[in-house]
């Protein structure tokens, strides 16, 4: 083989080396890509699972679950506590500081504490609220 020869097999190798090294190249973007694409798609379903798990409470009344809520239905809490007053045949129920001669409203938030209903503004309570109790 002359140096001609050499010098056009080296030149072909180092481009197959060459066009090897970009599509190893290529091919890692493309799974880094869909990988990438995957996990934000898993958190943004997660997300949204959480988000709407929380928001639909179950409702308990003597220690029973007697029914669920939407809280995203609601923009405050006596629109909450009227939904709930009519699902328990027009009882009157209370939340906040009340008197012990009204059912009252309480909950569960995300650390398992027992809380009043009203104590913390509507938005929290959105977002914290894991149970309603009515006791």
């Amino acid at each position: 083989m002359n140096s001609s020869e050499r010098s056009q097999s080296v030149s072909s190798s180092e481009r197959s080396q060459s066009v090897s090294s970009s599509e190893r190249s290529q091919s890692v973007n493309s799974s880094e890509r869909s990988q990438s694409v995957n996990s934000s798609e898993k958190s943004q379903s997660v997300a949204s699972s959480s988000s709407e798990s929380r928001n639909i409470l179950e409702i308990y009344y003597e220690g029973n679950v007697v029914g669920e809520v939407d809280l995203l239905r609601y923009r405050n809490y006596e629109g909450l506590v009227n939904a709930l007053s009519n699902m328990f045949g027009g009882a009157t129920i209370k939340y906040g500081n009340v008197s012990s001669d009204h059912y009252t409203l309480t909950y569960i938030d995300n650390d398992e504490d027992w809380m009043m209903a009203g104590d913390i503004p509507w938005h929290d309570f959105v977002s914290t609220a894991q149970k309603l109790i009515i006791t």
